[in-house]
């Protein structure tokens, strides 16, 4: 983290990687939930927001959800059956906290923190998780 010194976050990518979906199972609602929970929408289970539940921790608001995507990788069945099912998905937020390393570091803290609440979550399915930063620069 020694990096962050000179890289302020414009924006944090929290990707997630299912450990048990498969869109014909009992477990289709596991995209659709996991965008509830990643882009602060309730959820029927009552999951937490993460948005929300950072925010708590950090007793003011520090991310705002931008943007979900979806991650499909091709899956080979037997025979030349190929389907792109989700494998995980992505959010990206807007950091809107301070600006001094010690406090990005916070931040990344309590992320982690509920990610890992999160993950061991039911109804969810989440295998595993990555936290990026990402700084926007504009050339042109």
């Amino acid at each position: 983290m020694g990096v962050l010194s000179t890289l302020i976050p414009d924006n944090i990518i929290i990707i997630v990687n299912f450990s048990a979906y498969d869109s014909k199972s009992s477990k289709k609602h596991v995209p659709n939930t996991t965008r509830r929970v990643l882009m602060g929408e309730r959820s029927k289970w009552s999951l937490p927001s993460l948005p929300e539940e950072v925010s708590k921790r950090a007793k003011r608001g520090i991310i705002e959800p931008v943007y979900f995507a979806l991650i499909k990788r091709p899956k080979k069945y037997a025979g030349n059956k190929l389907d792109n099912i989700a494998r995980g998905a992505m959010g990206i937020y807007r950091y809107i906290g301070a600006t001094d390393e010690t406090s990005v570091k916070e931040v990344l803290k309590y992320i982690e923190e509920v990610c890992l609440h999160l993950k061991g979550k039911e109804y969810l399915h989440w295998f595993d998780f990555e936290i990026l930063v990402a700084r926007r620069e504009s050339y042109g």
